[in-house]
């Protein structure tokens, strides 16, 4: 069998059998007089794509904004307030074509494409006043677990070309902020956490038998020179990329006639794993007697993180203590290989790269 794919990638290409499984619940609470506000919003989403000739691809986007406002007071002696708002999000993105004794044939493209997409807006405030003394906080959390897969196997051959690609972007903003203002004194706090944990793999299966002969044109590929350097090739690309932004703002003030307490803490911890590869015993382009000139076979991952993050705490008062802490913690790990086992045969280049850009910006600020 044979069916067209598109080259340029559009979001719109053959899918098969795609299922999605979407489950959200959401929890709130207030309390007068003392007052606290907390929401909760959870989600958990499945998307899972597969195809047979031509190519399946599977694309999901998760958008959320989330808020959290709380105020309490009391005329003569104490007044509290609280705002919490949280996130707990897991999401699965797949696309998977052959496999097994599956046999594929093209005339034009094959293409294999999972790609995902989460924004996320949230955030909590808090403030109290109280003739003698009065207390406030607030926290903003977003709890982000992600895999996004594309994977070819079984016997595939395309007299265009063949690309595997997978690709999760997350775009996250949060801010968090408490004011507590007491006769006496006041006490302010504001915590933001940010937890991520992504995986997004691009694969040809164990033991597949894949030819891309790269007969129909060329379309643009990373070439492993620079981050961000692209050039025109044909054959095979097999691409995984993950990109995830952060920016947090987290502030607090407090202040008394004889005290005034007030702190933050921001936490940022990110861990991202992208991998390009081509599975154990795989076969590329054994039969390459029609491959064009300049065939390729490319292999490359990429992952870019960027934080912004600004801390600040301030405190009035006969005694005043204000304190602003900000921890980032990025690991990554980004591959692009070759398992034991496997035949590869290019007329031109043979790319394999592994690239990863990170880049940070941290303002903590505390005033007494």
């Amino acid at each position: 069998s044979s069916q067209r794919a598109s080259r340029e990638f559009d979001p719109a290409v053959v899918r098969r059998a795609i299922r999605t499984n979407s489950q959200g619940s959401s929890a709130s609470s207030t309390d007068e007089g003392s007052r606290r506000n907390v929401n909760l919003d959870v989600l958990k989403a499945d998307k899972v794509g597969s195809g047979g000739a031509g190519g399946g691809g599977s694309g999901g986007s998760v958008l959320l904004r989330g808020r959290a406002l709380a105020g309490g007071g009391a005329t003569m002696d104490v007044g509290g307030g609280a705002g919490v708002n949280a996130m707990i999000v897991n999401t699965t993105t797949k696309a998977t074509v052959g496999g097994g004794t599956s046999d594929i044939t093209a005339m034009d493209d094959i293409l294999v494409s999972a790609k995902a997409t989460e924004d996320f807006g949230i955030w909590a405030i808090a403030g109290s006043g109280g003739g003698v003394a009065a207390i406030a906080g607030s926290g903003s959390a977003l709890d982000l677990t992600t895999e996004t897969t594309a994977t070819l196997g079984g016997t595939a051959v395309a007299q265009g070309n063949v690309d595997v690609l997978a690709q999760d972007i997350t775009r996250t903003g949060m801010m968090a902020g408490s004011v507590a203002i007491g006769g006496t004194a006041g006490v302010g706090a504001a915590v933001g956490v940010i937890l991520v944990d992504k995986t997004v793999t691009a694969s040809i299966a164990s033991s597949a038998d894949v030819s891309a002969y790269g007969g129909n044109g060329t379309r643009d590929v990373f070439n492993g020179s620079g981050f961000g350097a692209k050039t025109a090739s044909r054959g095979l690309n097999v691409q995984a990329e993950s990109e995830q932004s952060a920016l947090a703002l987290v502030v607090s003030g407090a202040g008394g006639l004889y005290a005034g307490i007030a702190g933050v803490l921001s936490l940022d911890l990110v861990t991202v794993k992208t991998a390009a590869f081509i599975g154990a015993n795989s076969k590329i382009n054994v039969a390459n007697g029609s491959g064009h000139a300049a065939q390729d076979v490319v292999i490359a991952a990429r992952d870019s993180t960027t934080s912004s993050v600004a801390a600040g705490a301030v405190s009035g008062g006969l005694v005043g203590l204000s304190g602003a802490i900000d921890v980032g913690v990025f690991k990554t790990t980004t591959a692009g290989y070759v398992e034991d086992g496997v035949s590869i045969n290019a007329k031109n280049d043979v790319l394999i790269s592994g690239l990863s850009n990170k880049a940070g910006d941290s303002k903590a600020v505390s005033y007494t």
